[in-house]
């Protein structure tokens, strides 16, 4: 799993691998990425892990997602029976609606974007809103409620902000997807 990790919380990242190993209920790897400086956002990082490492599943999380008890098992177990090759985690706020944290197999997220995990264009947001459209459209994506990884994020509140690029961007591929017919209609409703 690739977990990116801000400079500022770098110190804390030990903690942040610890927890989701020993709450995953299954053997699994964490990969703690450390955003230096000429690195540009989350979605970047991702794709340098989804290029770069070895896996045949991979979990894309965030430095300030805590995880339940065997959330990993639980999701790849769903994975496996439902033959889903998109996981959503139950993140508290979307219901499975956005994979803002996911479990992913290796052979269908290498059909999406040459490789990488998420279309490179976005920065910060939209990307898994993209991805979860995609494969809601493919009928490939699930969702775990019962695997819970939940932003602990105690100022989000106060700085929240969407990346404004990345929101046009999402709107602008959306027409595109429509345009060309590549995401049936009630998929992109969903999607709003």
């Amino acid at each position: 799993m690739g977990i990116p990790i801000s400079k500022d919380r770098e110190a804390e990242s030990e903690k942040v691998a610890k927890v989701h190993l020993a709450r995953a209920g299954m053997d699994c790897e964490v990969i703690l990425i450390i955003q230096e400086d000429g690195w540009d956002g989350w979605v970047e990082l991702h794709n340098w892990a989804a290029r770069n490492l070895d896996f045949d599943h991979y979990v894309f999380s965030c430095g300030d997602y805590f995880p339940s008890r065997d959330y990993l098992r639980v999701a790849y177990d769903l994975m496996i029976q439902t033959g889903h090759k998109l996981i959503a985690f139950n993140d508290g706020k979307w219901d499975g609606f956005i994979a803002t944290a996911g479990l992913i197999e290796r052979k269908w997220m290498e059909t999406n974007y040459e490789g990488d995990l998420f279309y490179p264009g976005y920065k910060k947001h939209y990307a898994d809103t993209e991805l979860s459209m995609i494969a809601l459209n493919q009928d490939v994506k699930g969702y775990c409620p019962e695997a819970v990884l939940i932003e602990v994020d105690y100022s989000k509140f106060e700085k929240g902000y969407v990346h404004k690029i990345d929101r046009l961007l999402f709107w602008s591929r959306k027409a595109l997807f429509e345009q060309r017919g590549m995401i049936k209609k009630d998929v992109l409703e969903v999607y709003g």
